[in-house]
């Protein structure tokens, strides 16, 4: 095998072995070499320990009519190989990363490997229809797509989150330091609440899923260390659509003796968020939260704390004008008391405290919250 005018054809089998330290359970390996090309066969390359770690058939082809390091190996496999095998070959950290992304049976994974001549051009494509999780976290019907690049990797990503759609793009070191845009579309807000709660931490029972009414629409750009999530820093913009997104009450549960005594609805509903925010330094900063209802409006600025998971908001409450003169107007207790009202939520993230009753401090001070929630100039340098 080697010299130029032989032809060398074999078939060997292999049980229970490591390769670049990940573990296989068999392989049947064939060989066609003469002065052409070499042509080596995975035949049934079993993965991991089970058979629920999946299996791909592969190639790996030289051609010797090419020069130097573009001769190859060109290596394709394809199966059903748990991600996390062939991201070990690439590396203990990442295949120790990968560990958390668990596929159902039926999933698909596919392998291709072409040598440059500088470095490798390898692609991956990862589908799977059904439910699955992801450190932790459930999703269903996940698609990525990944590609090498100079310093670093390209990920895209599509599945199903929170009963809604998500995209994740990554450009950078996978394990380190990466650019990222997140787009989330029509997810239920307090299951999101729940991920970002659990994010950076891989609880062995994860918590029972939070159900919701409201739909979440996100999209976030920026630049994230994977060892540190909450650390991220990046834009972006959101709109929620909740109806049960907070009923505010003006006078607290003096409002519902007003209501029953006639004193016109001093309850309003608010259904729907949107805004900008920045994350920077394990804080996210919310300039221009403005939320609706059909009769009011609130707005809001404030932070929350990523690592503590409190935030701090204040802002003010207002209804709309109504075109005409009424008479009433001059003396509507709910009018009056909204030009004078400072909403505040402070607290835990899960359960903040609401204050929607003005004080002196408020009034004589009403400028005291300007800078809070301010996005810090330069977040993506």
């Amino acid at each position: 095998w080697g010299a130029l005018t032989s032809r060398t054809r074999g078939r060997v089998l292999m049980q229970r072995f490591d390769f670049l330290g990940a573990p296989f359970r068999r392989v049947e390996v064939s060989v066609d070499a003469d002065e052409r090309r070499t042509l080596i066969g995975l035949h049934r390359l079993q993965g991991g320990t089970s058979a629920d770690d999946g299996e791909v058939e592969g190639t790996a082809t030289w051609d010797w009519s090419k020069p130097g390091v573009l001769a190859g190996p060109v290596v394709k496999a394809e199966g059903d190989l748990q991600p996390w095998i062939a991201a070990r070959c690439a590396g203990k950290a990442f295949g120790e990363a990968l560990s958390g992304l668990v596929l159902p049976r039926g999933r698909r994974f596919a392998l291709e490997l072409v040598p440059l001549e500088k470095g490798l051009d390898i692609r991956t494509t990862i589908e799977s229809e059904g439910a699955f999780t992801a450190w932790g976290i459930a999703g269903r019907g996940l698609k990525v797509g990944t590609r090498t690049k100079a310093g670093g990797l390209q990920v895209d990503a599509q599945l199903g989150l929170a009963d809604g759609e998500a995209e994740l793009h990554l450009d950078g070191d996978p394990l380190r330091q990466t650019d990222f845009v997140l787009s989330l579309k029509n997810c239920d807000p307090a299951q999101v609440g729940q991920i970002v709660n659990d994010l950076g931490d891989r609880p062995e029972n994860p918590a029972a899923k939070a159900k919701g009414r409201g739909r979440l629409d996100l999209d976030l750009k920026g630049r994230i260390d994977l060892e540190s999530p909450r650390d991220l820093r990046g834009l972006g913009t959101y709109t929620l659509n909740d109806p049960e997104l907070r009923k505010v009450r003006l006078l607290g549960g003096i409002s519902g003796v007003l209501e029953a005594i006639g004193v016109g609805a001093t309850t309003y509903e608010l259904d729907r968020a949107t805004g900008t925010f920045g994350c920077l330094g394990g804080r996210a900063y919310f300039p221009d939260m403005t939320i609706t209802g059909p009769h009011a409006k609130l707005e809001l600025a404030g932070e929350i704390d990523l690592k503590g998971m409190t935030l701090n908001f204040a802002g003010d409450f207002s209804l709309p004008r109504k075109q005409g003169f009424n008479p009433l107007d001059i003396v509507n207790l709910n009018r009056a008391l909204v030009s004078l009202t400072k909403i505040r939520l402070h607290g835990p993230l899960a359960k903040p405290e609401t204050q929607a009753i003005p004080t002196l401090k408020d009034i004589v001070k009403p400028n005291n919250d300007k800078d809070l929630g301010k996005i810090p100039a330069g977040i993506l340098e």
